[in-house]
């Protein structure tokens, strides 16, 4: 059966060989120069963005432009080779993160993926479960006297299909979500994660369904890429 994988896999490649998704290079998964801005030195990007000024304090690895929007959009569209390189890169953000001293040092921390849509769930696309799972890992890495555990259980009722709106509308969708948590084991603290921050408004409104139904704080939110903000003048 393996032999056969790989001779159907070599088969694929003559038809649809493989690529970078970030700039076309043939031949590799994902090269070096569209790798590289995931591994960057973790930014808080709360103040700069518009639903988050009185959100939790956000950490993001790079900037969700060029090839980092492809990379992330190939990924969450079915590109299965590009996950271990994303997890990885999601685990380096909360390491790096942990080393700057930042975050709990002791008791049970939650940490949650942002709810995935209902067509997601069907498909088995669920990338920012993905990335939730390896973020747990690294910070039970990290910090050793906390009890880290991943935990799915935020669901994002009436907004219907979100795909093909724009920013402000998914925005405003979002905003006006329900977001029901799940039964879950007590925990201390809560850290959301997702994959793309754009207005803020789903990582607002998860963290404000965790800290209402289990009344404890959320200490921080994690995405791989931030969208850029306008400056005054290129508006």
């Amino acid at each position: 059966m393996t032999a056969l994988r790989a001779a159907l896999a070599a088969a694929l490649d003559l038809v649809t060989p493989t690529a970078c998704p970030g700039c076309g290079h043939l031949d590799v998964v994902l090269c070096e120069r569209c790798a590289a801005p995931l591994y960057g030195v973790p930014r808080r990007v709360d103040a700069e963005t518009p639903f988050l000024h009185d959100g939790p304090p956000t950490w993001a690895a790079t900037t969700y432009t060029d090839s980092t929007r492809e990379v992330v959009l190939a990924w969450k569209r079915g590109r299965e080779d590009l996950r271990g390189t994303l997890r990885e890169a999601a685990g380096e953000l909360v390491d790096r993160w942990a080393a700057l001293g930042e975050g709990p040092v002791g008791g049970v921390v939650g940490i949650v993926p942002a709810p995935s849509g209902w067509v997601r769930r069907v498909r088995g696309l669920l990338v920012v479960r993905d990335l939730a799972e390896t973020a747990a890992a690294a910070f039970a890495a990290a910090r050793p006297g906390v009890e880290v555990r991943a935990l799915d259980v935020v669901r994002r009722r009436g907004t219907g299909h979100l795909a093909g709106l724009g920013a402000g509308a998914r925005a405003a969708a979002r905003g006006t979500a329900v977001m029901r948590v799940r039964a879950h084991p007590p925990v201390d603290a809560w850290v959301v994660v997702d994959d793309v921050v754009t207005t803020g408004a789903t990582l607002r409104a998860v963290a404000t369904a965790l800290r209402q139904a289990s009344g404890r704080p959320v200490v921080a939110a994690f995405v791989l890429a931030a969208t850029p903000r306008r400056s005054a003048a290129g508006m």
